[in-house]
């Protein structure tokens, strides 16, 4: 009977110590979201599910969008490229807003000229944000290949967790 007792006491300091050793980890908490954006009906799909996400946890949407000029056209002057590119940032940020404020999210906008990947980075580090949550085009894998893909760019340099809409 006392080896009975011993072995009980030995099990409840095992147990102890194994208790002591494990330390929960401290929870993260979405508070701003990076919704990258270009007005593609898959950029749209990401900003909805931002949303659901952002209603949630009580997070903010920042909506980006990076607009990549052919470097001809940077050192042109021809207005009515750049007043088409800007109608259309406008009407996809305004869209944007409509649809947070309509859940009552709080939103800002973004707007860059530059290399979209890398300044997508670039801002998610800047901002330290929580997360980006971007849309996913369907392309053959074929086309993945030669071109690349952006959200597949955004995964492998992000730091923060990477959210892709389909």
């Amino acid at each position: 009977m006392e080896t009975g007792k011993k072995n009980s006491k030995r099990s409840k300091t095992k147990m102890a110590k194994v208790s002591n050793t494990i330390k929960p980890k401290k929870i993260r908490t979405i508070q701003e979201i990076l919704v990258p954006l270009d007005g593609s009906k898959h950029s749209f799909r990401a900003l909805d599910m931002a949303i659901s996400i952002a209603s949630h946890y009580s997070s903010s949407i920042s909506a980006l969008y990076v607009f990549d000029l052919p470097l001809a056209l940077e050192f042109a002057v021809i207005d009515p490229v750049g007043e088409k590119i800007q109608k259309k940032i406008i009407k996809v940020m305004k869209t944007a807003k409509s649809r947070c404020k309509d859940q009552n999210i709080p939103f800002k906008s973004i707007i860059k000229h530059g290399k979209v990947g890398p300044d997508i980075i670039k801002i998610a580090k800047k901002g330290k944000f929580d997360i980006i949550v971007i849309g996913k085009r369907e392309i053959s894998s074929t086309s993945e290949i030669f071109i690349g893909s952006l959200s597949h760019y955004v995964i492998h340099h992000s730091k923060i967790p990477v959210f892709i809409v389909k």
